[in-house]
């Protein structure tokens, strides 16, 4: 049958920033956000499934001053939400997302060479009548960069992300008629991890520009 979607949002966010000018850090900067949101599937004139989402997310980060081309920034984020649909198509059950983490920014930039480097620690509870999983993941990257004349930019840099499945991948199981897929997910997923190396050139002049990665 034909299907249509008709769906509503209420969003409030809020972003401040404060010079605070303590020890090492010269900025903070703070953003926060809460919305509700429903999604209708309709079976021509007939409602079918409907699946809503609530929930706030907030964040909260310290920028450093720069000491002798030494600068980053340090981190909090949090969210919670709340989904769950009702209806035969019902493929994901009701489920509660908290997730909390924690991460740094450094950049050394010294002349013609330079360093970055990231590291974020994340801690992630899906809690549905299936199951309750908790994962703890750990991301991080670090690179070196080098400019050895005017308009060359020459890096590497290698990285190790984490990433925890969402409530789809580990809990659906039905028919999603939007995508017009059964979707079937597994609950002992485990965290999905990608290792990389990246390698990186850049050179621009007043009339030329290109770009090489690896």
């Amino acid at each position: 049958e034909e299907v249509h979607i008709e769906l509503e949002q209420t969003r409030v966010d809020a972003r401040g920033q404060w010079q605070v000018g303590f020890g090492p850090f010269e900025t903070l900067r703070v953003a926060g956000g809460w919305a509700d949101y429903t999604h209708t599937e309709f079976e021509g004139a007939e409602k079918g499934t409907v699946f809503t989402s609530e929930g706030w997310e907030s964040r909260a980060e310290l920028i450093q001053r720069e000491l002798d081309g030494w600068n980053g920034a340090v981190g909090v984020q949090a969210l919670s939400r709340d989904f769950n649909a009702v209806g035969d198509e019902a493929y994901v059950p009701r489920t509660r997302i908290d997730e909390a983490g924690i991460y740094t920014l450094q950049r050394l930039d010294r002349g013609p060479f330079g360093m970055e480097a990231g590291l974020r620690v994340d801690r992630r509870t899906l809690e549905s009548v299936i199951a309750e999983r908790d994962f703890t993941n750990v991301s991080a990257s670090a690179g070196l960069f080098f400019r050895p004349v005017k308009g060359l930019y020459l890096g590497l840099s290698v990285a190790r992300n984490e990433r925890a499945p969402t409530e789809v991948e580990l809990f659906a199981d039905g028919p999603h008629v939007a995508t017009a897929a059964y979707e079937v997910g597994d609950p002992t997923f485990g965290t999905e991890i990608a290792n990389s190396v990246e390698a990186a050139m850049h050179y621009s002049t007043d009339r030329f520009t290109a770009d090489l990665h690896l």
